[in-house]
Protein backbone atom coordinates (compact mmCIF):
# COMPACT_ATOMS: atom_id res chain seq x y z
CA UNK A 1 0.00 0.00 0.00
CA UNK A 2 1.74 3.54 -1.08
CA UNK A 3 1.33 6.20 1.92
CA UNK A 4 0.47 9.54 0.73
CA UNK A 5 1.59 12.64 2.79
CA UNK A 6 -0.75 15.06 3.49
CA UNK A 7 -0.11 18.29 1.03
CA UNK A 8 0.04 22.06 2.65
CA UNK A 9 -0.73 25.19 1.11
CA UNK A 10 1.26 28.34 1.62
CA UNK A 11 4.17 29.31 2.94
CA UNK A 12 6.04 27.83 5.83
CA UNK A 13 5.79 29.26 9.69
CA UNK A 14 8.78 31.25 10.45
CA UNK A 15 10.38 30.44 13.89
CA UNK A 16 9.75 33.77 14.94
CA UNK A 17 6.65 35.75 13.97
CA UNK A 18 7.30 39.02 14.20
CA UNK A 19 3.81 40.86 14.39
CA UNK A 20 4.68 45.03 15.73
CA UNK A 21 5.28 47.47 12.84
CA UNK A 22 7.58 50.81 13.02
CA UNK A 23 6.76 53.32 10.13
CA UNK A 24 8.95 55.98 9.44
CA UNK A 25 9.16 59.08 6.32
CA UNK A 26 12.80 58.89 5.18
CA UNK A 27 13.91 61.27 2.33
CA UNK A 28 14.86 59.79 -1.16
CA UNK A 29 18.84 60.16 -0.52
CA UNK A 30 18.04 58.37 3.17
CA UNK A 31 16.42 55.70 1.41
CA UNK A 32 18.36 55.40 -1.15
CA UNK A 33 21.12 54.80 1.89
CA UNK A 34 19.55 51.72 3.06
CA UNK A 35 18.72 50.26 -0.38
CA UNK A 36 22.24 50.51 -1.48
CA UNK A 37 23.42 49.18 2.57
CA UNK A 38 21.14 46.70 2.32
CA UNK A 39 21.88 45.50 -1.11
CA UNK A 40 25.93 45.51 -0.40
CA UNK A 41 24.75 43.37 3.11
CA UNK A 42 23.27 40.98 0.26
CA UNK A 43 20.06 41.55 2.77
CA UNK A 44 16.41 42.63 1.99
CA UNK A 45 15.95 46.43 3.48
CA UNK A 46 13.34 45.22 5.88
CA UNK A 47 16.03 42.35 7.43
CA UNK A 48 18.86 45.18 7.77
CA UNK A 49 16.58 47.96 9.50
CA UNK A 50 15.97 45.06 11.69
CA UNK A 51 18.99 44.09 12.39
CA UNK A 52 20.81 47.53 12.24
CA UNK A 53 17.96 48.85 14.60
CA UNK A 54 18.36 46.29 17.34
CA UNK A 55 21.93 46.29 17.14
CA UNK A 56 21.77 49.77 18.21
CA UNK A 57 19.02 49.52 20.79
CA UNK A 58 21.06 46.71 22.17
CA UNK A 59 24.39 48.08 22.24
CA UNK A 60 22.50 51.30 23.78
CA UNK A 61 20.77 49.61 26.57
CA UNK A 62 24.36 47.55 27.15
CA UNK A 63 26.14 51.17 28.25
CA UNK A 64 23.24 52.24 30.77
Amino acid sequence: MTETKKRTVGRPKKAVSRTFMLSVRLTESEGEEIANASTKAGVTKSEWIQKTLLNEARRITCMT
